[in-house]
């Protein structure tokens, strides 16, 4: 019965914490993982390695849970490409970007733009990190 997927949905659904409980190939299962993290992050830890190394599927985390970008790969943690996408669907993922990307204006305002929407098109002329002004 363990093996059974329904089963393991159903019982993710009630408390992610049965995650560690689940056999290995169902750790694999986005459906599953998804319905984890969405009750606490922490549900990443029992996730497959391919899905903590899936750009993707780490994106559409980063949906529900901006601090799904501290538990990316350095490699994808660190390319603005993939920052700028995750800052896209959460604005608040910049919190955990690291500061070289904190400081860009474009990252910025995106991060804006996703929390207020976009009705000025108005560029910061000043550089922000974490809510704190800097001269």
């Amino acid at each position: 019965v363990r093996s059974d997927r329904e089963f393991a949905l159903e019982a993710v659904k009630a408390d992610w914490r049965v995650l560690k409980s689940v056999p290995e190939e169902l750790r694999e299962d986005r459906e599953i993982i998804l319905e984890g993290v969405g009750q606490d992050l922490h549900a990443l830890e029992f996730a497959s390695e391919e899905l903590r190394q899936d750009q993707d599927f780490l994106l559409e985390v980063i949906e529900h849970n901006a601090r799904t970008l501290s538990y990316m790969p350095e490699e994808q943690r660190t390319n603005r490409a993939v920052v700028g996408e995750a800052v896209e669907r959460n604005g608040a993922a910049l919190a955990y970007a690291d500061e070289e990307h904190r400081r860009d204006r474009e990252l910025l305002n995106e991060a804006m733009r996703s929390f207020h929407g976009t009705c000025t098109g108005f560029l910061w002329k000043t550089t922000y990190s974490f809510g704190q002004r800097e001269k």
